[in-house]
């Protein structure tokens, strides 16, 4: 037993009852046993000392739950931060395994549930049109997704499908359109409404929000199909009543500025942008019609440069038909498969891009078939028979300095690549056909008339100034209409280098220097400047 005295004692000094007779059994004296309790602290005691190295939040919630009766273990009271931190990262990894693991699960779900019948299919593609313009209606922003949804189906149900699509779309763009027109009519002296009211309704009445959401949901589109889409807008007459629209919108815009109450429409913005990719198209589509007498109509050699051997070197078989097939499709890019690396070829740049390593190749189209030249040629001159012998040479001796990669790409068949384009579905071969058919599409392009409306228009809405956005489609448009030296003559003639010099800082958007230089060039380098300096350089 232990000294009662000394017990008091001990615990008039502040120490536990529990801490004070553990301390007097381990020893014989007072002074040693103070000693002891003071180099042997309880273990509550190093929990509290540890306790002040946590957080306050950890703190907080460690009291709420022990106000709540709650036990807390010794091992969670003595955690350090560091501990602490550890056992949440690990809370946070058997949870995202969790969420793996389910996904997981709904993958293999879906995999093993039976696919949907094809006359529904049918059925649903016939009958989501409405539905996808309510949709528009309510949920504006839902647009780019309605473009995925129309775009599936149309790849899945053909060319006719397609032109069913983009005429309804083009039938709402019209009758949206046609309203907005007769609104803008200036206004008369037996009119009931305002300025104000006249010039608000180009972007408060229903058909303005109508038109915006159909003519930006047919941008989308005819960029996803591009010549085809340029096609049906052609064929449709839209773009006269689109010009038109902007034409008589400019006095709206005007009075709206000088009453200081400019609301731009937003329809504005995706008419401008659908107004530029068809022009773009035409430019386009006309190069390709030129290139088209030069190139075979089938099976073009594409090459790519090998900077060490310092050569053009061929593609497989294989993969010389996936890059020719998609170049004539008009798309921006393509991926395909080089021995165990793959490579994206962007046809914009004409570069090969190694999408392990982001080596950068330029890549070329040969032109196997010469054009004859009926005078005879001058002294220095190479003649056609000349040219013929080398490009025939030049493919010999590129074809025997392939690499080992490409020597083992060479290896594939003819006979394989066709067996693939065998098992393709009906639906995908149809448009691979029909894609094939639209590289042969001429779009004629603006007219003389349109562009000058256009480019009055333009010029009208920069001095209002619009938003930054439409501002943005206006001068990209402007760009493109003023590759014409003369037309670009005609953008400056109406003062617009003084507009676009006064423009604020609340007009400014992402890339507004680098164009604006760029339209600017084209007004200060007339044809004798251009050619002048390339045979100078």
């Amino acid at each position: 037993q232990v000294n009662q005295a000394q017990l008091t004692q001990l615990m008039d000094m502040g120490f536990s009852r529990e801490h004070a007779m553990e301390a007097l059994l381990n020893t014989s004296t007072m002074e040693q046993a103070t000693e002891y309790l003071l180099t042997h602290p309880p273990p509550l005691l190093g929990g509290a000392v540890r306790d002040l190295t946590m957080s306050e939040e950890d703190q907080m919630m460690r009291a709420i739950a022990m106000s709540l009766g709650q036990e807390i273990s010794m091992e969670q009271r003595s955690d350090s931060p560091e501990e602490a931190a550890r056992r949440r990262e690990e809370e946070d990894r058997r949870a995202r395994e969790r969420a793996e693991e389910e996904e997981a699960r709904c993958l293999e779900r879906f995999m093993e549930a039976e696919p949907l019948d094809p006359q529904e299919l049918h059925t649903f593609t016939d009958s989501m049109l409405p539905g996808c313009f309510h949709l528009l209606d309510e949920l504006p922003d839902t647009v780019y997704r309605l473009c995925d949804l129309l775009m599936t189906a149309i790849k899945r149900s053909g060319p006719e499908y397609r032109d069913l699509i983009l005429g309804q779309v083009v039938h709402q763009v019209w009758e949206a359109a046609d309203v907005l027109i007769k609104a803008a009519e200036p206004l008369t002296t037996s009119d009931t409404k305002t300025v104000s009211e006249w010039t608000r309704q180009m972007a408060t009445l229903p058909q303005a929000s109508k038109l915006a959401t159909r003519i930006l949901l047919l941008t989308l589109l005819f960029e996803e199909l591009k010549l085809l889409g340029a096609r049906v807008v052609e064929s449709s007459g839209i773009l006269d009543l689109l010009i038109k629209l902007l034409e008589v919108v400019q006095p709206c815009l005007q009075a709206a500025k000088e009453h200081k109450d400019i609301q731009t429409p937003k329809w504005i913005t995706p008419v401008l942008l659908l107004i530029d990719f068809y022009e773009k198209m035409a430019v386009s589509s006309k190069r390709r019609e030129q290139m088209n007498k030069y190139l075979q109509p089938n099976g073009n050699n594409w090459r790519w440069f090998d900077d060490r051997s310092g050569r053009w070197c061929s593609y497989s078989a294989s993969n010389n038909s996936t890059i020719d097939s998609a170049w004539r499709a008009g798309e921006s890019s393509v991926r395909f498969t080089a021995g165990r690396r793959r490579y994206t070829v962007q046809f914009n740049t004409m570069v090969q891009v190694n999408e392990e390593t982001g080596n950068r190749r330029p890549v070329m189209l040969t032109v196997q078939k010469v054009p004859r030249i009926t005078k005879p040629s001058k002294t220095g001159n190479v003649t056609d028979s000349e040219r013929e012998e080398g490009d025939k040479s030049k493919v010999e001796e590129n074809q025997t300095d392939l690499d080992s990669g490409v020597t083992v790409e060479m290896s594939a068949s003819k006979d394989d690549s066709n067996q693939l384009k065998e098992t393709t579905s009906c639906p995908s071969t149809s448009l691979e056909s029909d894609y094939s058919q639209g590289s042969d599409i001429v779009v004629k392009g603006l007219t003389d008339d349109m562009t000058t409306v256009l480019i009055r228009a333009c010029v009208s809405m920069i001095s209002v100034p619009v938003d930054p956005d439409t501002l943005h489609a206006t001068l990209r448009l402007c760009l493109r209409l003023t590759r014409n030296h003369h037309y670009a003559m005609m953008f400056a003639e109406l003062k617009s280098t003084r507009m676009i010099l006064g423009l604020t800082q609340s007009s400014g958007f992402n890339g507004f220097t680098p164009l604006v230089t760029l339209l600017f060039r084209h007004i200060i380098e007339d044809p004798a400047t251009l050619r002048h300096t390339m045979e100078k350089v």
